[in-house]
């Protein structure tokens, strides 16, 4: 599936993770076994609002400290 922009494939990640309950990155890690895409691809296809949204996630999940810059800001921007 191609899309559009990186905003059209977000929207498309937060649906998938919205209906399976799983966390954003463990939906994008799904998308990409599931349809042959390397994630290094896909990287570049997530808007600075999912980027954000992942890092708070992963946050909350691993009690990461809010002064952490995330590293996916620093390797896709």
């Amino acid at each position: 599936m191609m899309f559009e922009s990186p905003s059209h494939f977000s929207f498309h990640i937060e649906e998938l993770a919205a209906k399976s309950g799983e966390s954003y990155i463990e939906t994008i890690i799904a998308y990409c076994d599931d349809n042959f895409v390397d994630y290094e691809d896909v990287a570049k296809m997530i808007s600075p609002v999912l980027k954000q949204k992942i890092f708070e996630q992963a946050s909350s999940q691993y009690s990461m400290p809010k002064s952490t810059t995330s590293c996916l800001d620093d390797n896709y921007d």
